[in-house]
């Protein structure tokens, strides 16, 4: 999306969502040394946060079950090779809400949505437009819920 000059793209998204987040209780380095920074000569904020960034050794995979505010999605390309967006889980009130930030969906920008896990599967209160539901890539292995591993 940042590219369209239409906002932030959705890893950046997670990455200033975490940021504030982290800030706000006084730990502002555990996710900059969490994160797994491409060499960018030091360089880190949501231009250079990436899915990669995030996944690998800066993330585990987690059940559906498990999931808990601050737990990111990820979603696989079709081969299976690399990732192709993510997402971050809120906790409002009781339950909890995927919050993206898509250009494959109308319209376009940040959205929140209702997660709920019911017989161990995530059930997902959003349609995606240009994409298969995610319910059908979670059941293909093509979407991962994941926990960042904070240091």
């Amino acid at each position: 999306m940042k590219v369209a000059g239409l906002g932030i793209d959705c890893s950046g998204f997670v990455y200033q969502t975490l940021k504030y987040a982290f800030d706000r209780v006084g730990y502002p380095e555990m996710l900059e040394d969490s994160v797994e920074w491409p060499d960018t000569l030091g360089q880190r904020n949501e231009y250079r946060a990436s899915i990669k960034s995030f996944t690998g050794g800066a993330s585990r995979i987690i059940q559906p079950f498990e999931t808990q505010s601050m737990d990111i999605i990820v979603i696989k390309s079709p081969t299976g090779e690399k990732y192709s967006h993510m997402a971050l889980v809120l906790k409002e009130n009781e339950g909890l809400r995927v919050t993206q930030s898509v250009i494959g969906q109308v319209p376009t920008g940040v959205h929140v949505s209702s997660l709920r896990i019911e017989n161990s599967l995530p059930q997902f209160g959003f349609r995606p437009n240009l994409t298969e539901p995610w319910e059908e890539l979670y059941g293909a292995g093509r979407l991962e819920f994941r926990r960042l591993e904070v240091f």
